[in-house]
């Protein structure tokens, strides 16, 4: 029987939230909750035979399975949230991230910052419950290769791993009209990231299964960083029109050691006090 995985000062977490993001009610929404329900679900409709696969290793094995889709669901809701959560920094103390991290995604994303505009954007352009994801990938460069940082974006329960590729979800068809992109005064950044790609959340409709297809055009993909984008992430604290704000306070509560341990990264610590500033303002 699967059971919540447990988080990094889980009972303080309970008891206190995390400041700016989480009191203790919108943490209970946000993640007691959904998990219990999720877990709930899961345990009931899994085969004996998986009782102790990990939730990821479900995700893995039911993505191009349609008669369990419910499997997969909960499963990748569990691992996904469960990942959003772990990634958040629970200590009250800012965590920045070390040069070496700093240096790779502005090689990625010309600086940065524009890493951050470029995460937030997809965020807060999401049109619907997901996750949005920075993940990390190889890319041939001069007959070689080399490590790159790249943005995901995953509908409801989609998830960003290769090995789950017709469950990817990618994008929501419903925020494609260019009538409601003016109408909602959407930047054409905004507009440019809910238009590249377009796909139907679900099993069904021939955008949502797209055979041979692997994340990121066959390429595997290393999930290090994720933001919940489902309104009970947010809601209790921030209310229905407070993604902007919510997402605002999710960058100032990353943990950016748990970022650089999924990187493969050993943490340094060489920021200069006034690039601190400037990261965490």
């Amino acid at each position: 029987i699967h059971s919540i995985p447990q988080l990094t000062n889980g009972q303080k977490l309970k008891d206190e939230g995390i400041p700016g993001l989480y009191g203790p009610a919108a943490f209970d929404l946000a993640w007691t909750q959904p998990m219990h329900m999720a877990l709930r679900k899961l345990n009931g409709i899994l085969p004996d035979t998986d009782k102790n696969l990990a939730a990821k290793d479900l995700v893995i094995k039911y993505a191009r399975d349609p008669e369990n889709a419910s499997i997969f669901n909960y499963a990748s809701m569990l691992h996904n949230t469960h990942f959003f959560f772990d990634g958040l920094n629970s200590t009250g103390s800012p965590v920045t991230p070390s040069r070496k991290l700093v240096d790779e995604i502005s090689n990625s994303f010309g600086s940065y910052d524009d890493f951050r505009i470029d995460f937030l954007t997809t965020a807060n352009s999401m049109f619907g419950p997901g996750f949005v994801w920075l993940v990390r990938l190889s890319e041939p460069n001069m007959g070689a290769t080399q490590k790159v940082f790249k943005v995901l974006s995953t509908y409801c329960a989609g998830t960003p791993y290769a090995g789950a590729h017709y469950r990817q979800q990618p994008v929501d068809m419903n925020t494609q009209a260019v009538r409601d992109a003016v109408e909602r005064k959407l930047s054409s950044e905004e507009f440019r990231r809910q238009h590249t790609i377009q796909n139907t959340v679900g099993y069904a409709g021939k955008h949502s299964q797209q055979p041979g297809r692997v994340s990121k055009g066959g390429v595997e993909v290393t999930p290090v960083l994720c933001v919940s984008t489902w309104e009970h992430a947010y809601l209790m604290k921030f209310g229905v029109d407070g993604k902007r704000g919510y997402l605002k306070e999710f960058w100032h509560n990353i943990n950016w050691d748990v970022v650089e341990h999924r990187c493969g990264f050993e943490v340094e610590r060489q920021l200069s006090s006034d690039w601190m500033q400037r990261a965490t303002a």
